[in-house]
C-alpha cells in the first residue's frame, strides 16, 4: 500500500509540474515541441498507472472482503458442527438414562411377580 501511495504522489507531482514547464517559453521550437510530446506521454503514462493502481487496490479490497466472508462462514460452520456434537451427546445421554429407567422398570416388574 505504501508503494501505491508513493506512485500516486509521484504521478500527481509530475502532472502538477507540467504547466510550469510549458509556461516558460512562448515560441516553441523542435525541442519544445518534442518536450511537449514527452510531457503528454508522461501524463498518459501517469494516468494509466493511476488507473492500474486503483484497479489493483479495488481487487485487493474485494479479495480481503471475500477472505473475511470465507472466515466468517467457516466460523459459522464450526459452530454448527459443535452444536450438532452437543446435541448428539445429549441424545446419547438421554438414551442411556431411558435404558437405565427401562431396566429398573423391568427389575421392579420381576420383583413384583416374585412377591
Amino acid at each position: 500500500m505504501k508503494s501505491l501511495n508513493l506512485r500516486r504522489l509521484a504521478a500527481v507531482a509530475l502532472i502538477a509540474g507540467l504547466p510550469l514547464g510549458l509556461a516558460a517559453c512562448e515560441e516553441k521550437g523542435p525541442a519544445e515541441r518534442a518536450g511537449a510530446e514527452i510531457d503528454k506521454a508522461a501524463e498518459s503514462t501517469a494516468d494509466a498507472a493511476k488507473d492500474a493502481a486503483d484497479k489493483a487496490e479495488d481487487a485487493a479490497e474485494r479479495a480481503e472482503d471475500k477472505a473475511e466472508d470465507t472466515a466468517a462462514n467457516a466460523e459459522d460452520r464450526a459452530e454448527a458442527t459443535r452444536a450438532e456434537e452437543r446435541a448428539a451427546n445429549t441424545a446419547e445421554r438421554a438414551g442411556e438414562k431411558i435404558e437405565r429407567a427401562g431396566e429398573r422398570l423391568e427389575d421392579a416388574a420381576n420383583n413384583a411377580k416374585k412377591d
